[in-house]
C-alpha cells in the first residue's frame, strides 16, 4: 500500500431537497476557487468530488497546506459546509 503524502481534508455537505445538478454546481465552483487561490500561490486543489444522490450528499477531498486554507474557499465561495476534518488516504499498489 501507498499512503499519499500531504495533508488532505475531507469535507462533508448534507443538502437535503437539492438533485445532484446543485451537488454538481457546487463542486464545480469550489474547484473554481480552488484553482484561483492556488494560481495566487496557496496550497490548494480540490482533488475530487463524490455526490451521492439519493442522500441528497457530497463529500469532497482538498489537498491543501492546513485546514484554514480549505476554510477559506469556502468562505470564498459562499459555500457552507457541515465537517472539515483531515483524512489520510490508502491506495492499493
Amino acid at each position: 500500500m501507498v499512503i499519499a503524502e500531504g495533508p488532505l481534508f475531507q469535507v462533508e455537505h448534507y443538502r437535503m431537497g437539492r438533485p445532484a445538478q446543485v451537488l454538481e454546481h457546487l463542486a464545480q465552483r469550489l474547484r473554481e476557487v480552488a484553482r484561483a487561490l492556488a494560481l495566487d500561490g496557496e496550497t490548494v486543489e480540490l482533488m475530487s468530488a463524490t455526490i451521492v444522490p439519493a442522500d441528497e450528499y457530497l463529500v469532497c477531498l482538498f489537498a491543501a497546506a492546513s485546514e484554514s486554507i480549505v476554510r477559506r474557499v469556502y468562505q470564498q465561495a459562499g459555500i457552507e459546509c457541515e465537517r472539515i476534518s483531515l483524512a489520510v488516504a490508502v491506495h492499493q499498489s
